[in-house]
Formats: C-alpha cells, structure tokens, sequence
C-alpha cells in the first residue's frame, strides 16, 4: 500500500490509483452488502473504459503519492489487491445476472445434452480436472473456488449450480458473470463451441430422444392462410421452411435459423411448413 496514490473523496471514501504491466477488465464490484432493503457496493474498480474524478476537483484531496507518478503494479499485485477486496464482500447474489446456455431455472429441455449436463452434470469434477480448487464453503451455502495458479483466495464461487466468476484472472471466463454448468463445460472442453460440446456430452450419455413423430403438433405456430410474399406473411412475422439454405448463398443467420427450426421441430415438413421467428428465438434478420 505504501506505493500506491490514494486521495479521498467527497463523500469520505477513498480512491487508490495505480497503473499495471498487463491489461485490465472492466468496472469490477468487489464488495457488497445488503443495506436498509438494497445492495450497497462498498469497493469497486473503474477498470478499461471507467471514469472517476479526482484531485484537484472540489472536495477530492491527495493523502499519499501523486496522480503525475502513478506506480506500476504487476498482474500479481493488482490480483492481492482485487483478493483483499472480494474477502470483504458481505453479499453473494443467487439470482446472477447471466447463465449462459442454459436457464437452470425454468423448464430445462433435458432431451438437449447440454440442458441435461445443467441438472445432473459434475461440474465440481470438472473445475477440479482444470486446476480450479475448493477453498471453503459459506454459510448460505456458496462454494469459494480458487483459480488454477493461485493457492488460496475466492476468484469464484458455485451455489445452486451456477459458477459466478469474480477473477479477471480466470480465463476463458469473463469477471463479474455467472455460467451454467453446460458454459463451463463448453468453455474448458471445447474452448467456447457449443455445438461440439453438445454432441460429445450426447456421446456421454446426457440427453434424451428427441420427438421424432411426423404429427407434431404446430397448430399454434402454423400460418393457415398467408402465402409467401403477401402482406399477411411480411406483417405477421410467419417464415418459410423450405429446403436447406445454400452455404455457398446464404447468410450464416439464415442457414443457422433453418437449422434451429429443424432440430426444435423434428416432424417439421419442409415446404409445407410456416414458422412464426418468434418461436425460435433468433435475432433479426
């Protein structure tokens, strides 16, 4: 602490200021507790991109250094001070703000592996396997986690089946963000590809079989009347299922939507089939 720059600020706090060797995150927050109803971040970063003001601004005074000379820390620094701020926090969300592939809590689709590997899948196991290692369990029932290279401290922790990251060092994890065991799963195994992912845990026995009946039922979904090209087609949203888009033609978009449309549908009838792009949860085209 002695190199660091360190000002208070207006409100009674404190900024400590450094530069380091390698690149930095975003905006991190480190500590956090519950407050009269609410959630109070008691330290935070501003990191790539983040903003705060600073001496000589009104109310803002230098105690330690200066801005002019700020110390340079290495990676190794800069993660003991990030350490020292996260054992301070005093809230641990249950409800993360992202689970990637996979929502662990409404109507898992377990004939899809990867939605089957959220419910039963090891993912404990599977940290371990890549150099992450347990450090303690809380009260509230989070598991702390400690990063592969590091020999103690909380860089994320498991509860309710969602891994929260807290490192910027933890590579292929992102900080500040929760993954689903599948995520996890997908991010060390297969370096982010899902659908090679999907199919090597289909090999391990995770999924179930799919509907394969020709009498899917997509009366809700079908347009009875509109036709391509007419107005009733355009302004309702309905999109044709013809046969698979040329690659050599097509737009990924397009190819990966008719793809989607197949595997939710499965007795989908090619051309005699219209499905509305709502129902597939694809983005704009």
């Amino acid at each position: 602490m002695a190199k660091l720059v360190i000002e208070t600020s207006q409100s009674g706090g404190r900024h400590v200021v450094y530069r380091c060797q390698d690149p930095v995150s975003g905006n991190l927050k480190l500590s956090q507790r519950r407050h009269e109803g609410g959630i109070v971040t008691l330290i935070e970063t501003r990191g790539d991109g983040g903003l705060f003001l600073c001496s000589p601004s009104t109310g803002y005074e230098l105690v330690q250094g200066e801005l002019t000379a700020l110390p340079v820390l290495t990676a190794e620094e800069r993660e003991l001070l990030l350490l020292a701020a996260w054992e301070l926090n005093e809230y641990w969300s249950t409800t993360p703000p992202s689970a990637p592939c996979g929502d662990l809590l409404q109507n898992p689709d377990n004939t899809r592996p990867g939605d089957d590997f959220n419910t039963r899948g090891d993912v404990a196991a599977l940290l371990e396997q890549h150099g992450w290692h347990p450090c303690g369990v809380r009260g509230d029932g989070n598991q702390h986690w400690t990063r592969p290279g590091k020999s103690s401290g909380t860089s994320a922790t498991l509860k309710d089946r969602t891994f929260y990251v807290f490192s910027s060092n933890a590579h292929p994890f992102e900080p500040n963000a929760a993954y689903s065991p599948f995520a996890v799963f997908t991010l060390l195994e297969y370096g982010g590809d899902y659908e090679v992912a999907a199919r090597a845990l289909r090999t391990q026995g995770f999924g179930g079989e799919a509907a394969t009946s020709s009498d899917v039922d997509l009366s809700g979904l079908i347009g009875s009347s509109a036709t391509p090209g007419s107005e009733d087609w355009l302004s309702d949203g309905i999109t044709y299922l013809g046969p698979e888009p040329d690659a050599s033609s097509a737009r990924a978009c397009d190819r990966d939507r008719w793809r989607l449309i197949r595997r939710r549908f499965p007795g989908a009838k090619g051309a005699s089939t219209w499905v509305r792009r709502s129902s597939i949860m694809c983005g704009p085209t």
